[in-house]
């Protein structure tokens, strides 16, 4: 089995740092998180061709978008986009909780 780790965190900072990074991610365009994850996962099973095949497909695909069309009127304007298809981020878990 391969892993990729992208940051190390203490236990203790462990579930601030989990919510934070739910938080960031909710704050992203889920339409193209779900493409991201979609060309991720497809992706590593194939060629190095074949994946830059799938992802240029993926993002053709999301040129004809809504948050697409967004995203480049947010940058144009310097100002934060407002995603149509925004992920909603459940509350905060308490402390007390069990993560299963």
């Amino acid at each position: 089995m391969r892993a990729l780790v992208d940051e190390l965190v203490e236990p203790a900072a462990l579930r601030e740092r989990v919510q934070a990074y739910g938080e960031t991610l909710a704050a992203k365009s889920a339409t193209a998180l779900a493409a991201i994850r979609r060309t991720v996962t497809l992706g590593g099973g194939l060629s190095f061709e074949e994946g830059m095949t799938c992802e240029l497909e993926t993002v053709v695909g999301l040129a004809d978008t809504p948050d697409f069309a967004e995203g480049v009127d947010a940058f144009l304007a310097k100002r934060r986009p407002v995603w149509r298809h925004a992920a909603t981020l459940r509350p905060s878990i308490p402390p007390s909780s069990t993560i299963v």
